[in-house]
């Protein structure tokens, strides 16, 4: 890989000024490069790793920078073709592997091969996906692997409630009064905080404003007020928590997306961190509860503002279904933690986020079908599996008294 790509790459990715490009020499530790450890959750890579002199020295580079749970993905060549051999092997880079080992004759490896290294170079899981036959083996494969995971500490990421980071807020308070206890811990912090309520017309009194959900204008004049003088740098919006007042059909998207265009036109590259505060929005594991399908869609186009505002810092604080008094604390405390998860949903004293995990295991079933009933349809049960190496067919009987 040439920095000769990157100026291309960086004008096409123009409008996402987040992005960085760099050289990452798989075969030096990425810490002595500028990059820091344990700072990446994916790492993606395409006929690449089989290019160095030690695989198991490279793949251990990479775990490095891997946070406790992070994943590895990638795809090669597994199988060496005269076509590759005659190009790439022409190249002092296609000799130059050092650990005859692993690989004795070529610098390619097998699925096997690659899910034994990795595991060698730490990673917790490995497992591969195969790619399409061609000659005496496979051509492009994927490979997927795993760092373990680690819990972090138990205050990590908090900072002391009193000195919130941000000197200025713009809260779109709720009728339930939680926004309202948010504005006025900010205010006991010496934290310039706007508070927003549903109207039926534009109003302003000091810090304190009314809008028309459904009116973009209001949005408009609100945002250029309060970017006239001390622009917010937070905001807190609690209008789900009212759903299903107004719309029902729009169940309160209408305001969040007349929100989001507002500060486009105000203040387009602003970097701004948003939250997103529902209560019982979201489906957690074991919960009996209904979702409140009300407040859901709101999570929704939340995830399309995350996606296509990317200087936008997004995260998604979801409350107990029923509102108690410990609500304050739960909702405060997420609010001034400095984690990178997006999705937040409490039940009770748990604090649940979002992760992948294994699919269920793969199960063959074989039926055994037969027209069981008087209408002739044909029914499907499940039927003996059949002994190894034995051939177990399904049998079509007709129902009696058919011709």
């Amino acid at each position: 890989m040439s920095a000769g790509f990157f100026p291309a790459a960086l004008g096409k990715l123009a409008a996402f000024p987040e992005v960085e490009c760099k050289i990452f020499d798989l075969e030096k530790p990425g810490t002595e490069q500028g990059l820091e450890a344990e700072a990446y959750d994916i790492i993606v890579g395409t006929n690449v790793l089989h290019a160095v002199a030690d695989v198991r020295a490279s793949l251990r580079h990479i775990r490095e920078l891997l946070t406790p749970g992070g994943s590895l993905i990638f795809m090669d060549v597994a199988t060496p073709q005269l076509w590759t051999e005659s190009v790439f092997g022409l190249t002092s880079g296609w000799w130059h592997l050092t650990d005859r080992d692993l690989r004795p004759e070529q610098p390619l490896m097998q699925r096997p091969q690659w899910e034994k290294a990795l595991r060698e170079a730490g990673f917790d899981e490995a497992t591969s996906l195969p790619g399409l036959a061609c000659g005496k083996g496979e051509g492009q494969i994927g490979m997927l692997a795993r760092k373990s995971w680690k819990e972090p500490a138990a205050n990590e990421g908090l900072m002391p409630t009193e000195a919130p980071s941000e000197p200025s807020w713009l809260v779109f308070a709720d009728n339930t009064g939680v926004g309202d206890e948010v504005a006025a811990t900010l205010a006991k912090a010496g934290t310039r905080c706007r508070l927003v309520h549903r109207g039926d017309k534009f109003a302003q009194v000091e810090d304190a404003f009314t809008i028309r959900a459904e009116v973009p204008e209001d949005w408009q004049q609100l945002l250029e007020i309060c970017n006239g003088e001390a622009a917010p740098e937070r905001m807190v919006y609690l209008w789900p928590l009212d759903e299903p007042l107004g719309d029902a059909s729009l169940m309160g998207t209408d305001a969040l997306l007349h929100l989001t265009q507002a500060i486009e036109n105000t203040t387009p590259a602003a970097r701004l961190r948003l939250d997103l505060i529902t209560r019982g929005a979201q489906a957690v594991e074991g919960q009996k509860e209904a979702v409140a399908v009300a407040q859901a869609p709101a999570i929704g186009l939340f995830r399309v503002v995350l996606s296509e505002h990317p200087n936008f810092a997004c995260r998604s604080i979801d409350l107990p279904p029923a509102a108690s008094a410990a609500d304050k604390g739960l909702l405060w405390g997420e609010l001034l933690r400095k984690d990178v998860e997006r999705e937040i949903a409490f039940r009770g004293e748990a604090r649940y986020v979002q992760r992948l995990t294994r699919g269920l295991p793969t199960r063959e079933q074989h039926l055994d079908v037969e027209c069981a009933d008087a209408s002739g349809i044909a029914r499907a049960r499940p039927a003996r599996q059949p002994a190894p190496g034995a051939i177990h067919a399904a049998r079509m009987r007709p129902r009696r008294g058919a011709h």
